[in-house]
C-alpha cells in the first residue's frame, strides 16, 4: 500500500481579480464626527469639573467650620478668669 504524499509545491499569492476603489470619508462627515466627539468630551469634562468643584466646596466648608471651632476654644482658654486678687479690688 502506498502512502499519500503531501503536496509541497508553493502556490502563487492570491490577488483579487478586480481592485475595488477604497472610498475615503467625506471631509464634512469627518468634521461632523470630530465636532460630535469634542462636544461629548466637553460634556464629560464639565460633569467631572462640577463633581470636583462640589467636593472641594464641601471640604472648604468643613475646614472653615473646624477653624471657627478651634478659634472659639482658643479664645475661651485664654480669656481672663477672675482670681482671688482681682475680686478684692
Amino acid at each position: 500500500m502506498s502512502k499519500a504524499r503531501r503536496n509541497l509545491a508553493t502556490l502563487p499569492p492570491l490577488t483579487p481579480a478586480v481592485t475595488l476603489p477604497v472610498s475615503k470619508p467625506d471631509e464634512a462627515d469627518a468634521l461632523r464626527r470630530e465636532i460630535k466627539r469634542l462636544k461629548s468630551q466637553n460634556q464629560f469634562e464639565r460633569r467631572r469639573h462640577a463633581s470636583v468643584e462640589l467636593l472641594t466646596l464641601r471640604l472648604v466648608n468643613q475646614l472653615e467650620q473646624q477653624v471657627s471651632d478651634l478659634r472659639g476654644l482658643y479664645i475661651r482658654s485664654i480669656a481672663l478668669k477672675p482670681t482671688p486678687n482681682m475680686e478684692k479690688k
